[in-house]
This record gives structure tokens, C-alpha cells and sequence, in this order.
């Protein structure tokens, strides 16, 4: 009864402490730009960062200043690939948030998930017990809807390494904190998807030392052993889809149908030039066509979605490429591969909504056969994601009233 009153006291005052302390990191700025990082490379690996705490990026107004982007460049740094770390990230994240995060078939798409959750539970002394179970919950979570994804747990920080506490506080926080990280890491011995990253961060304890250079430091820790993972994962060629959920958030998008715009047009035209293709374009796929948001070099004419190679695009693991369409089986016989405005060349990266579902993709075509070199598939992803990204920043105002009534 008395620990139990002690434990519910130690709480309060913790909840009062983060909220009210000059010394907590919530006073600092966060990134305002858009939630992921990029490190160019071909074959790009795909990371999921999800958590709270250092995965929040605080004291930096970039994300690629942050965790996010020196994760993405040590992670190439070691593998030689390309990689791309998208972060889902809050002050208050906790497990219970982010499992319907990871119960998605989207989420196949990673390649890793590397968490920071628990920072908030040492700090407020969770239940230890609720915290091998949710530990657990995730790992099964993950394997159910992407079972080649594997996911990496980054040690809780001791606290007395991050900010000043009262002496009495901190030593229990950290008591608190050693319990949870050893519950973690006989949890994910348990599951071989599943990984436990030990972090001894360098002391950050006076607030303006957060930066850029902490950041890279705490990188550095956690990409080892993620690399690794993902220099044995296995490559998949398709990643399953949710298709009403991708629909959906298509139509939360705005934009189908939408008039055209200069700037994507110029962002087309310069990848059709940029390849010496005969025709580029960004092709929406909706439930039964495939529409034409943007082309150069070739006539601008919507197909059914039946006859559409960015339809399977969408659900590529990385760029889909069709060398010679005639010795396609799929698409050999479909009548845009015949004739005299014949496409005979084809390579996609898929665009994605917001929330990571896959609404279309930028393609590149040619009228002859062709090869596609690794410097090609980093090119054409590049300038996927700054149509992405166009997207991402206009889709309120491009958006045109349905003509549906």
C-alpha cells in the first residue's frame, strides 16, 4: 500500500515536472517541413521512424537536420543504397497511438521500423508490465500486416543524460528507465523480426546543445545495427494494398481532375528531358481509369485502369520498369503498345498521399526499347518526390468543385 502510494505520488509530481520545467524539451522548436528524409542512392530502403522524444527532432526546424535525415545518410553510408526514412513522431506518442500505425498493409512497404517509444513511460512511470506487453503487441502487430519488415526498438535514454531533474526524481526515473529497456530487449529476443538498440546518447543536458551534431552522434548509434537488418532483407517485388483506404485518400487528396498546373507541367517536361524519353507524365489511378494529370511529349488521353501499367507501378516496392513492352506477356497486346505512337519503353515511381497510401506515379515512356541504370531509378525517384511533394503543398488549391451533381 505504501509503495503504491509512493508510486501514485512519484506520477503526479512527474506530470506536474514535464509540463511546468523550464528545463523540459518541449519548449524547443520542431521541424515545420514535411515528415521524412532522404539520402540518394538506387535500390532505396525504406524506414518507418515512429516514436517520441529524439524521433520529434526537437531543436531543429528540418527534419533533415534531425534525426530523420542523418539516420537516412548513415544508413547509405553503410549499405551504399539510397534510403528514405519517413517519420511519424509526437510529444505524446505512445504504443497505444501508434499500433493502428503499423496495422496496415501499407505499411509493408518499409523495409525497417525503427521506434523511440517509452521515453514518456519512464518519465511518468508507467506499468512495467503494460510495457512488455505493448513492446509485444507492436512486434506482432508489424509481422501480422508486413511480415519482411523488421522493427527496432532504441533504448530509453536515461534521463539524467537529457535534461536536469531533481536529484531524487532523477535517480528514480532512471531506475525506471533501466527496467523498461531490460523488459524490451528480452521481449525482442524473443522474435527474430525484432531488434533492441542499447543508447548511451551523449549528454544533451543543456538545452541549446541540441542541434544538428547531437543528432548525427545519436544517428550514428542506432544505423548500425539497422543496416545490418536491412542488408538481409528479403527484396519483394509487390507490396500489398488496402484499396478502399487508397481511394479514399485520393479523394482527400483534391485532385483529380483538377486543371492543369504550370509547375508540375515544368517538373514533366524536365523529366522527359532529362531521359531524352519520348513522353512523360504523373497519372492518377482511380477505381477504374487511370487519369492523365500531367503529360509532355505525348497526347494527353485517359485509359482504363485495366490497360495501365502505373496500376501495378502503385504497388511496386521501388521503380517498375518495363525494358521492351513486347516481350511483356501483361502488356504486349494492349493497343498502346502498337502502332505508330507505340510505347514500347516504361518506367514509374509511385506517388503517395500524406498518409504513405499510393495514388499514382510519374512515369517516363519511350518509343523504343531501352535499359535503365541505377542512375536512372535514383533520378526518376528524385524527381517523383518533388512531384510528391507539389502535390502535398497545392492539393487544397487545385482542388476543383465536384462535377459529380
Amino acid at each position: 500500500m505504501v509503495d503504491r502510494l509512493s508510486h501514485a505520488l512519484m506520477r503526479a509530481f512527474a506530470r506536474a515536472w514535464v509540463m511546468s520545467s523550464s528545463e523540459s524539451w518541449r519548449a524547443l522548436p520542431v521541424p515545420t517541413d514535411r515528415p521524412t528524409a532522404h539520402a540518394a542512392g538506387s535500390d532505396v530502403d525504406r524506414v518507418l521512424l515512429m516514436g517520441n522524444g529524439i524521433a520529434v527532432s526537437y531543436g531543429v526546424l528540418s527534419h533533415d537536420q534531425g534525426l530523420a535525415g542523418h539516420l537516412a545518410r548513415g544508413l547509405s553510408a553503410l549499405t551504399g543504397r539510397g534510403t528514405t526514412v519517413d517519420v511519424r513522431a509526437a510529444p505524446d506518442l505512445t504504443p497505444a497511438d501508434a499500433l493502428p500505425v503499423l496495422a496496415s498493409p501499407e505499411f509493408a512497404k518499409y523495409d525497417a521500423v525503427v521506434s523511440t517509444l517509452g521515453g514518456l513511460e519512464a518519465v511518468l512511470f508507467g506499468s512495467a508490465d503494460l510495457w512488455r506487453h505493448s513492446v509485444r503487441e507492436l512486434i506482432e502487430t508489424l509481422a501480422r500486416w508486413a511480415p519482411n519488415t523488421s522493427i527496432h526498438f532504441v533504448g530509453i535514454p536515461l534521463a539524467s543524460n537529457m535534461v536536469r531533474m531533481p536529484r531524487v526524481y532523477g535517480l528514480a526515473v532512471d531506475a525506471h528507465t533501466d527496467r523498461l529497456n531490460s523488459i524490451t530487449e528480452q521481449v525482442c529476443a524473443e522474435y527474430p523480426s525484432a531488434s533492441f538498440i542499447p543508447f548511451e546518447p551523449v549528454q544533451a543536458r543543456v538545452l541549446d546543445q541540441i542541434g544538428r551534431d547531437l543528432y548525427k552522434r545519436w544517428a550514428d548509434q542506432i544505423a548500425n545495427n539497422v543496416a545490418h537488418r536491412l542488408d538481409s532483407r528479403v527484396h519483394r517485388e509487390t507490396i500489398p494494398t488496402d484499396e478502399d483506404a487508397r481511394l479514399a485518400a485520393l479523394v482527400e487528396m483534391g485532385i483529380l481532375d483538377s486543371p492543369r498546373d504550370e509547375e508540375l507541367d515544368q517538373i514533366v517536361t524536365t523529366a522527359r528531358d532529362l531521359f531524352g524519353a519520348s513522353g512523360a507524365g504523373v497519372n492518377l489511378i482511380d477505381s477504374d481509369r487511370q487519369w492523365v494529370m500531367s503529360s509532355a511529349g505525348r497526347s494527353q488521353g485517359n485509359i482504363c485502369r485495366g490497360d495501365s501499367v502505373c496500376t501495378t507501378t502503385i504497388t511496386a516496392a521501388d521503380v517498375f520498369i518495363i525494358e521492351d513492352i513486347h516481350l511483356d506477356p501483361a502488356y504486349r497486346d494492349k493497343d498502346w503498345a502498337h502502332g505508330d505512337d507505340a510505347v514500347r519503353f516504361y518506367a514509374g515511381y509511385p506517388i503517395e498521399a500524406p498518409d504513405g497510401y499510393r495514388i499514382g506515379a510519374l512515369c517516363v515512356v519511350d518509343d523504343k526499347p531501352r535499359s535503365f541504370e541505377a542512375t536512372d531509378r535514383a533520378l526518376l525517384r528524385e524527381l517523383a518526390m518533388r512531384v510528391q511533394a507539389l502535390l502535398w503543398e497545392k492539393r487544397s488549391t487545385l482542388a476543383t468543385p465536384s462535377h459529380s451533381e
